[in-house]
This record gives structure tokens, sequence and C-alpha cells, in this order.
């Protein structure tokens, strides 16, 4: 029994120092695998991105001496220092990442702002301005709905374009291009001063004639309502972003190259558009890059924000306030700051004064930001309201929001 026992235990060490001596050369394969990768990616990263970042190349050369480090405790057969130093090396190749990336973005808005200036040489920045097709296939994605014989804008930020499309009955007919500049920070805007031009849905609120501005706004400007409520609830700051001219001894492009965040057209340009487009309440679309679509695309979406602001007035004329308010989101900030319950409470208190309550939508215009991929909707309109005992027209956006309860309204502003 005592020599049975003995054979057992000799078979279990035998077998045990040949797992060992199998998992010693696994490991030892697997960590020469990643030295020969490491060695690849150090070479690389050397090559590629070093001689442009100081804080790179020590950390790629710190990187190495870990290499290096393997290397020697694999000859000494040290495995318990090679898996410190593979421990090591994973944590220098974590750091590395961030480190190309910053190599690889664009300077950020604090260097944009040690420039302190409008214009910049055009040696500094050619000018690219690229006029899309004359004929583009379909319609902007964005626009959805306008009067007849209303004007409205879309501006290309790559393409530096300008482009004035025309409403014909669901129908939008481009009318002309205009080659422009935008913000010398190519980035979406988020802060004051960022000399970036913001992405998204704005109305004109003015028109300034060129006599009471600066020379270098030329012919005149076009106030935007930038930021809106979209703009205010993502947290984007900043104010100032006008379509304007330029001094009149300079030029688009060649003395013009960019922008602090402005879109800026020629004068010409400038004093056809003024004479064009309505001061007050023309819609303006800022994207990156246009999408284009058939117009009959648009007919489901433009249908549903139809029949939920026709549902609206119903709601309000009908003053059942829990009808009213299922057509606002909890998230809901009207123009004053008010938010969805201290709304419900205002509306309901002077509802018991009335008698009766007619209202009517009248100009309305849609547009569907396409990078909200149809889940958000900006109405412009006016609101007509008539009671038993006041009478008002409103100039009014609604910012809808599509969710599991369909349509509803989440922010109002006036114009």
């Amino acid at each position: 029994m005592v020599e049975r026992n003995y054979r057992i235990d000799n078979m279990v060490i035998r077998y045990k120092r040949k797992n060992q001596k199998s998992w010693r050369r696994l490991s030892l394969l697997a960590v020469l695998v990643i030295l020969v990768l490491a060695n690849v990616v150090t070479l690389y990263l050397l090559k590629e991105h070093a001689a442009d970042n100081y804080k790179l190349r020590e950390t790629i050369e710190g990187f190495s001496n870990t290499v290096g480090m393997i290397d020697e405790a694999l000859r000494n057969g040290d495995y318990q220092k090679v898996f410190r130093s593979i421990t090591q090396a994973k944590k220098q190749l974590a750091d590395l990442s961030p480190t190309v990336t910053k190599t690889k973005q664009m300077p950020a808005a604090p260097l944009l702002e040690l420039a302190n200036v409008t214009q910049l040489k055009a040696s500094d920045h050619p000018p690219t301005p690229v006029a899309p097709p004359s004929k583009p296939e379909g319609i902007p994605k964005a626009f959805a709905l306008a009067p007849k014989g209303e004007h409205l804008i879309l501006c290309e930020k790559e393409r530096k374009t300008l482009s004035v499309y025309l409403s014909e009955k669901d129908r939008f007919t481009l009318l002309k291009h205009y080659p422009c500049v935008v913000g010398a920070n190519n980035h979406e805007k988020k802060r004051p001063n960022d000399f970036a031009t913001p992405v998204g849905t704005y109305f004109t609120i003015r028109f300034t004639p060129g006599r009471s501005l600066p020379d270098i706004y030329g012919y005149g400007a076009f106030v935007l309502n930038y930021p809106n409520y979209l703009d205010r609830k993502a947290g984007k700051k900043g104010s100032g972003i006008w379509i304007h001219g330029h001094s009149p001894e300079k030029t688009i492009g060649n003395d013009i190259p960019d922008s602090k965040g402005c879109i800026v057209i020629s004068n010409d340009a400038m004093k056809e558009l003024a004479a064009t487009i309505r001061a007050e309440g023309t819609s303006v679309v800022i994207v990156d890059k246009a999408l284009y679509v058939n117009g009959q695309e648009h007919n489901p979406v433009r249908k549903e924000v139809k029949d939920f602001m026709n549902s609206w007035c119903r709601a309000w004329e009908s003053m059942n306030i829990d009808r009213f308010m299922s057509h606002y989101a909890p998230e809901f900030v009207n123009s004053e700051g008010m938010g969805y319950q201290s709304y419900k409470n205002q509306k309901e208190k002077v509802n018991r004064g009335k008698k009766y309550i007619h209202v009517k939508t009248d100009q309305m215009t849609v547009v569907i930001p396409q990078e909200a991929e149809g889940k958000t909707a900006v109405v412009r309109f006016v609101q007509r309201y008539q009671s038993s005992n006041f009478n008002s027209d409103s100039k009014k956006i609604f910012y809808l929001s599509k969710g599991q309860k369909g349509w509803q309204i989440i922010g109002e502003s006036t114009f």
C-alpha cells in the first residue's frame, strides 16, 4: 500500500512538472508575441508622432525601457519580474492612446482666442469655398414646411456656401448660392470667443444697416437668435452670431478666409439678401454638410407636426387643463423660464376668467434638424388668440421632441 502511494505521488509530481514546463513555454511564447508587437507599435509611434510631441516621445522611451526589462527578465528566467513589467507596459500603452489623440486634434479654442483677430492673411489660410451642385437632387433634409413665397437659408460650413431657397407649395426651389466664410474653429460652438460657428436651426431677429455698424460689417448684418432653446438646454453659451458683410477694401476668401464665428458674405451678396428675405423670422439652418431628400419623404413628418399643432389648438380651446398640458413634456420651459408645473398653474388660473378661447396658427414653418434624425422639430408660427376678455397675435417658436408619447413641446420662445 505504501509502495503504491509512492508511485502515485511520483506520477503526480511528474505530471505537475510537465504541466509547469508547458505553462512556462506558453507563457514565454505569449510574452515573446507581446514583445514583438510592442516593439512594432513603438517603432510606428516613434516614426509617426514622436517628432511632433515631446511628451509622446518621453512616454515611448519609458515604454521601450520596460520592454528591455521584460527581455532581460526572460533571459534570467525571472517570471515574476516579467509579469510585473508586463503590467507596467500595459499601463504605459494605455497612456499612449490619449497622447496620440491629442496630437491628431486641432488646436483648442484657447489657442484660437490668443490670436485675437477676426481675419487672417490669405497665405495663412488659403480660401476653400466650394459651391454645391447647381441643381441638387431633392431638397435639404431640414426643410419640411413653409408658407408659399417664404425664403429659407441654408449654410454649409464644409462647402462654405450660403444658399437661398423659396417655398412653393410643399416644394423648395433653390434661388442662389453665395460663397461665405465661417468660424476659424471647425468644431461646434460651445462657449464665447471659441471662434466657432454653431450648427442648428435659427431665425433672423433683425437687420442692422452698415451705416449703424463699424466698417468691418460692410453693407449690414442679420442678427440670429443664437443661442436658441436647444443650445441653452445643451449648455452652449455665447452670443453675437450674425450674417454680415465685410470691409469694402477686402474680399471674401482672399483677404477674409474665416471669422470669429459669424457667417460672412460679400457686400453685393448682402445687398441682394437684404432685399430678398424678411428681417425678422427667416429660417437659417446651419449644418456641416447638407443632406438632401425626396420631397415625398417629408410628407409623414409634415402631417404629424401639422396634426399635433391642430390638436394643441383644440386642447387649448377646450379649456381642459390636463388635455392641454398633455402636449407638453415634463422638462418644458417657456420663453420666460417657467417650468411645466408653474406654466400649468398659470394657465389654470387664467382660464378661470374665460368664457371661451379661440386659437389658430398662421404662417407656420417647420424645420427638422438633420442632426436630430427626425426626433426634433422646430416650428415657427404666428399665434392668433381670441378669448372672452383678451385678444392677441404672438410670434412664437416651438421646440418639439418625439418620444413614446409622440410629439411634445419641450421649449418655447418668441421673436
